[in-house]
Protein backbone atom coordinates (compact mmCIF):
# COMPACT_ATOMS: atom_id res chain seq x y z
CA UNK A 1 0.00 0.00 0.00
CA UNK A 2 2.59 2.32 0.56
CA UNK A 3 4.22 2.05 -2.33
CA UNK A 4 0.80 3.04 -4.26
CA UNK A 5 1.15 6.45 -2.45
CA UNK A 6 4.66 6.76 -2.80
CA UNK A 7 4.16 6.18 -7.07
CA UNK A 8 1.40 8.38 -6.88
CA UNK A 9 3.24 11.50 -4.98
CA UNK A 10 6.18 10.82 -7.52
CA UNK A 11 3.58 11.09 -10.16
CA UNK A 12 1.52 13.81 -9.16
CA UNK A 13 4.67 15.51 -8.43
CA UNK A 14 6.05 14.95 -12.32
CA UNK A 15 2.79 16.18 -13.54
CA UNK A 16 3.58 19.60 -11.38
CA UNK A 17 7.21 19.97 -12.43
CA UNK A 18 5.69 19.29 -16.05
CA UNK A 19 3.34 22.08 -15.35
CA UNK A 20 5.76 24.41 -14.28
CA UNK A 21 8.62 24.38 -16.81
CA UNK A 22 4.85 25.14 -19.18
CA UNK A 23 3.95 28.34 -17.33
CA UNK A 24 7.97 28.97 -16.97
CA UNK A 25 7.77 28.89 -20.99
CA UNK A 26 5.04 30.61 -21.54
CA UNK A 27 6.12 33.46 -18.89
CA UNK A 28 9.88 34.04 -20.83
CA UNK A 29 7.84 34.18 -23.67
CA UNK A 30 5.83 36.79 -22.91
CA UNK A 31 8.69 39.02 -20.94
CA UNK A 32 11.02 38.58 -24.57
CA UNK A 33 7.25 39.87 -26.51
CA UNK A 34 6.86 43.06 -24.28
CA UNK A 35 10.38 43.94 -22.52
CA UNK A 36 10.74 46.82 -24.77
CA UNK A 37 6.86 48.00 -24.68
CA UNK A 38 7.72 50.80 -22.44
CA UNK A 39 10.59 52.24 -24.34
CA UNK A 40 8.22 51.89 -27.98
CA UNK A 41 5.16 53.52 -25.99
CA UNK A 42 7.68 56.95 -24.86
CA UNK A 43 8.40 56.74 -28.22
CA UNK A 44 4.83 57.00 -29.20
CA UNK A 45 4.02 59.63 -27.13
CA UNK A 46 6.44 61.86 -28.57
CA UNK A 47 4.76 61.68 -31.94
CA UNK A 48 5.89 57.88 -33.67
CA UNK A 49 2.95 56.52 -35.17
CA UNK A 50 1.30 53.39 -33.66
CA UNK A 51 2.78 51.47 -36.83
CA UNK A 52 5.79 51.61 -34.86
CA UNK A 53 4.42 50.00 -32.11
CA UNK A 54 2.91 47.02 -34.00
CA UNK A 55 5.54 46.64 -36.19
CA UNK A 56 8.04 45.98 -33.54
CA UNK A 57 5.57 43.84 -31.83
CA UNK A 58 5.10 41.79 -35.38
CA UNK A 59 8.83 41.22 -35.75
CA UNK A 60 8.75 40.07 -31.96
CA UNK A 61 6.24 37.38 -32.57
CA UNK A 62 7.59 36.33 -35.98
CA UNK A 63 10.94 35.81 -34.59
CA UNK A 64 9.48 33.84 -31.75
CA UNK A 65 7.01 32.06 -33.44
CA UNK A 66 8.94 31.78 -36.71
CA UNK A 67 5.87 29.19 -38.52
CA UNK A 68 2.72 31.78 -37.47
CA UNK A 69 0.66 34.31 -39.52
CA UNK A 70 0.34 37.48 -37.50
CA UNK A 71 -2.88 39.92 -38.69
CA UNK A 72 -3.73 42.63 -36.55
CA UNK A 73 -7.54 44.25 -36.78
CA UNK A 74 -8.54 47.49 -35.88
CA UNK A 75 -12.08 48.60 -35.13
CA UNK A 76 -13.45 51.91 -34.29
CA UNK A 77 -15.14 52.41 -30.54
CA UNK A 78 -18.86 51.24 -32.51
CA UNK A 79 -17.05 48.06 -33.71
CA UNK A 80 -18.90 48.78 -37.29
CA UNK A 81 -15.79 49.63 -39.19
CA UNK A 82 -13.03 46.93 -39.78
CA UNK A 83 -9.80 47.07 -40.80
CA UNK A 84 -6.36 44.72 -41.87
CA UNK A 85 -3.35 46.79 -39.89
CA UNK A 86 -1.25 45.44 -42.49
CA UNK A 87 -2.51 43.56 -46.08
CA UNK A 88 0.00 41.17 -48.09
CA UNK A 89 -0.95 38.69 -50.19
CA UNK A 90 -2.50 36.62 -47.58
CA UNK A 91 -4.99 38.26 -46.49
CA UNK A 92 -6.05 39.90 -49.36
CA UNK A 93 -9.34 38.01 -49.40
CA UNK A 94 -10.27 39.63 -46.13
CA UNK A 95 -10.49 43.08 -47.18
CA UNK A 96 -12.28 45.22 -50.04
CA UNK A 97 -10.57 48.60 -50.15
CA UNK A 98 -7.78 50.41 -48.10
CA UNK A 99 -7.82 47.37 -45.99
CA UNK A 100 -11.20 47.70 -44.92
CA UNK A 101 -12.70 44.04 -43.67
CA UNK A 102 -15.18 42.38 -45.93
CA UNK A 103 -16.95 39.84 -43.34
CA UNK A 104 -16.39 40.13 -39.94
CA UNK A 105 -17.75 37.23 -37.98
CA UNK A 106 -20.38 37.61 -35.10
CA UNK A 107 -18.73 35.85 -32.74
CA UNK A 108 -15.47 38.55 -33.43
CA UNK A 109 -18.38 41.39 -32.96
CA UNK A 110 -19.72 39.91 -29.92
CA UNK A 111 -16.40 39.95 -28.06
CA UNK A 112 -15.58 43.25 -29.29
CA UNK A 113 -18.73 44.91 -28.24
CA UNK A 114 -18.29 43.22 -24.64
CA UNK A 115 -15.34 45.42 -22.83
CA UNK A 116 -15.48 43.02 -19.60
CA UNK A 117 -14.06 39.91 -21.42
CA UNK A 118 -10.39 39.94 -22.14
CA UNK A 119 -10.30 36.68 -23.85
CA UNK A 120 -12.03 34.34 -25.36
CA UNK A 121 -11.48 31.02 -26.85
CA UNK A 122 -13.46 29.16 -29.08
CA UNK A 123 -13.93 25.39 -29.99
CA UNK A 124 -14.43 24.37 -33.42
CA UNK A 125 -13.79 27.71 -34.98
CA UNK A 126 -12.84 25.79 -37.83
CA UNK A 127 -16.36 24.81 -38.52
CA UNK A 128 -18.28 28.10 -37.34
CA UNK A 129 -19.94 29.20 -40.77
CA UNK A 130 -19.63 32.76 -39.85
CA UNK A 131 -15.53 32.42 -39.78
CA UNK A 132 -15.66 30.55 -43.47
CA UNK A 133 -13.52 33.12 -44.89
CA UNK A 134 -10.78 33.13 -42.18
CA UNK A 135 -9.98 29.64 -42.34
CA UNK A 136 -6.84 30.07 -43.61
CA UNK A 137 -6.15 31.94 -40.88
Amino acid sequence: MAMDVSGSALKEQQILLSRLANVEKERDFIKKLYDDVPKILEVISKGAPLNALLNRFKSKLQAQLPNAYCLFLISGKDCLQWRLQFTDSINADLSVTNGLLSVIPQDLLSFAATSSRPKQHDVNIQQASGWKKWQPF
